[in-house]
């Protein structure tokens, strides 16, 4: 199977869009000028790719900034981690996260489509607070720091 923009390989992840397409993507970065293979924007249905996720993190989009699928068992968390370039969106697809700001004196709890950006220079913890269910967000920050395709399967993995 071959790349979907440069038609070379290996491919590393599989893109089913909305309307149905499927794309694969060998995740190289391209010179996005009078290329033929320049990257087409990037589309996603995100109920959907969120609900088939069962990966810790997967990363689907990865340019100036990164998109990112997530997936935390019950009690399990991204630890406290700051960027220092650029703010952090995070959004709740399904379940209830409680993010831990700063030096842990405040929480939020974020829903089921609910959203919150943490601003660049704030540590930050999320944490499932669903009680026994998954929970899954989708995130986006910058600079991108793994290529399309990174999956960690576990929380372990990704550490």
């Amino acid at each position: 199977m071959s790349c979907a923009h440069c038609g070379k390989g290996p491919v590393t992840v599989r893109i089913e869009h909305a309307h149905g397409a499927v794309r694969d993507y060998c995740g190289a970065v391209c010179c996005r000028s009078d290329c033929p293979a320049a990257p087409e924007p990037f589309v996603v249905n995100i109920p959907k790719a969120s609900s088939e996720n069962e990966a810790y993190a997967a990363t689907l989009f990865s340019g100036t900034l990164e998109f990112k699928l997530i997936h935390l068992k019950d009690g399990e968390d991204i630890p406290t981690e700051v960027h220092t370039t650029a703010d952090q969106f995070f959004r709740v697809e399904e379940g209830k996260v409680r993010i831990v700001v700063g030096c842990g004196k405040e929480t939020i709890e974020l829903f089921e489509g609910e959203a919150c950006v943490i601003p660049k220079g704030t540590h930050h913890r999320v944490v499932n607070a669903d009680n026994g269910a998954p929970a899954k967000l989708t995130t986006l920050y910058a600079p991108a720091q793994h290529p399309v395709g990174t999956v960690y399967k576990t929380r372990a993995d990704a550490l």
